[in-house]
């Protein structure tokens, strides 16, 4: 019997990248199938997208009630509205900032990966996104279709790791 080798917990290992919209329609997803294959139990690789769906809309309605009582008492103070590490499940730890326009970007990566730079790279793929909507021909409504916007989150995706 072949030997399951277990995955290294070093480092960091981006399972998921999502732009959520205000009305919480994904407007951008991307998974790191690599990733999420390694780390991620309960799915087959063609369950996989419906797996990191399911665990993303489980988590929407407490990413926006902690959204919520964030802005309403101002807990960042530094204005970005990063939620930090908003659900945790035994195989994920999801991660979130909010925008003043309600977009949700949201990490997921597995439990007990180290997350130093986490809020910094939410930050930037914000920006980025930004950029990308900024496109006067753009329906805000679409999903994120940027050759430009996932060359970068893929770039700070691999920085990251």
């Amino acid at each position: 019997m072949e030997e399951q080798k277990e995955p290294t917990r070093k480092g960091h290992k981006v399972i998921s990248v999502c732009v959520i919209s205000r009305q919480n329609v994904p407007k951008y997803m991307k998974i790191y199938e690599e990733n999420a294959s390694a780390y991620l139990s309960g799915c087959k690789d063609d369950g996989l997208s419906k797996y990191v769906e399911g665990l993303l809309f489980d988590s929407l309605d407490y990413m926006n009630m902690l959204d919520s009582v964030n802005k309403h008492r101002d807990v960042t103070n530094d204005g970005s509205g990063y939620l930090g590490c908003f659900y945790s499940t035994d195989e994920v730890d999801m991660f979130a900032a909010v925008s003043r326009t309600d977009l949700k970007v949201v990490l997921m990566m597995p439990t007990g990966a180290l997350y130093a730079r986490v809020k910094l790279v939410l930050s930037r793929i914000q920006t980025s996104l930004v950029e990308a909507m900024m496109n006067p021909f753009l329906d805000l409504e679409l999903p994120v279709r940027s050759r430009r916007f996932e060359s970068h989150v893929d770039t700070l995706v691999r920085n990251l790791e």
